[in-house]
């Protein structure tokens, strides 16, 4: 018997490949939730975009140290992606919005919706 997933792309070796660098790399969702269209390279920190070619099934997949898989994003992740953002982008963008990185933190922050993506480097 098979087993149902509630998302197509569940436990899926997923195949990316950098525009910038050419670089291939295959990342396992290793949950029952959607993939994103797109990562940032691990080498040239880029934008690879999901090939569709060759993505496979592997539920029972054991990733390697080094590896990046897709896991659930957890607030506090979430959390620090956002003071990232604001970080890099302050002095263009969100210093003429805000009076403080406090502020802005509080007014674009929202608690990821349950199931959304983050990557992770397996240690």
């Amino acid at each position: 018997m098979v087993e149902e997933h509630k998302n197509p792309d569940a436990f899926r070796i997923i195949e990316y490949v950098c525009r910038d660098c050419k670089k291939v790399e295959q990342i396992w969702n290793s949950r029952d939730g959607g993939t994103p269209a797109s990562v940032y390279c691990g080498s040239c920190k880029g934008i690879m975009l999901r090939t569709g070619c060759s993505d496979q099934v592997d539920p029972d997949h054991k990733p390697i140290a080094g590896d990046r898989i897709i896991i659930d994003i957890t607030p506090e992740r979430s959390k620090e992606i956002l003071n990232q953002v604001i970080d890099k982008k302050w002095d263009d963008i969100y210093k003429n919005q805000f009076s403080s990185k406090e502020e802005a933190f509080k007014h674009m922050y929202a608690d990821p919706i349950e199931g959304e993506p983050d990557i992770k480097i397996v240690e």
